[in-house]
């Protein structure tokens, strides 16, 4: 028993001290771009940073839950550029906002279910499932925007919708 107790405290120090030194680099490089650049520790900085990171987070937390019991999904990327490309569309026809998120939510839930459904039902390998549905999106969303740029502007999004959907 005395034995146990040893070795996870040695694998805690371990797993504690890694997780320190991630601390340590990220307070060095706060201070080093605080150094280098007066913008960095300004309110619009930190709003834009947490912007950018809020789709990886949304992401990330589906991501940890198909990890943790054990499988992969490699098409989430994909699936969110698909999403994306549809909701983009339907804004820059003239469709309201919440039209546009809603069809980028179906294209999602559509993409999961065909990924669940191949995986359990179809006893195929989630990683092939995964691999061969992000080559499906992907190409989706290539052929739905005719590998263009899809831009929203003014004038075919409601304005003052555009700007809070932007934000």
């Amino acid at each position: 028993d005395f034995m146990l107790k040893t070795i996870n405290l040695k694998s805690l120090w371990k797993s504690s001290m890694r997780e320190l030194g991630v601390l340590i680099a990220l307070i060095l490089l706060i201070i080093f771009f605080s150094i280098t650049s007066p913008y960095f520790l300004k309110l619009n900085n930190f709003i834009n940073i947490i912007r950018q990171i809020s789709l990886l987070g949304i992401m990330a937390m589906g991501m940890t839950m198909i990890i943790v019991v054990g499988e992969i999904d490699l098409s989430i990327g994909a699936i969110y550029g698909a999403a994306a490309i549809v909701c983009g569309m339907v804004l820059s026809h003239g469709g309201p906002i919440w039209l546009g998120m809603l069809c980028a939510l179906l294209v999602g839930v559509f993409f999961g279910i065909l990924n669940g459904v191949l995986t359990t039902y179809g006893k195929i390998p989630a990683l092939i499932v995964t691999l061969g549905m992000m080559n499906i999106a992907r190409g989706a969303a290539l052929v739905l925007s005719n590998a263009r740029v899809i831009s929203l502007s003014k004038r075919t999004v409601d304005a003052a919708g555009l700007d809070v959907f932007l934000f």
